[in-house]
């Protein structure tokens, strides 16, 4: 499952809750941004832009915290460990 939202949104959410200027905020984000896709690209290799490999993707830009909750807890059920077949 990956969550996304608008680098703008997530910037005036990071604001909001570390007491951040929208500009601290956004530079902020782009570094720590840039260092996760460093890292996962050399550890990993992983491309953090390649949204292929998930199964859901949601836009949390319009959505409460709550209601992404509401909505992945039923998904989340769907991909436990034994109805993949997989033990836990």
């Amino acid at each position: 499952m990956w969550l996304r939202a608008a680098l703008a949104v997530r910037a005036a959410r990071v604001a909001a809750r570390d007491g951040l200027s929208p500009e601290e905020a956004l530079r902020e984000l782009r570094a720590r941004e840039e260092c996760e896709r460093r890292r996962y690209r050399e550890f990993y290799q992983i491309d953090l832009a390649d949204l292929g490999r998930y199964h859901v993707i949601i836009d949390t830009a319009a959505w409460s915290a709550q209601e992404i909750v509401d909505a992945l807890l039923p998904l989340t059920r769907r991909f436990q460990p034994e109805r993949l077949g997989r033990p836990s």
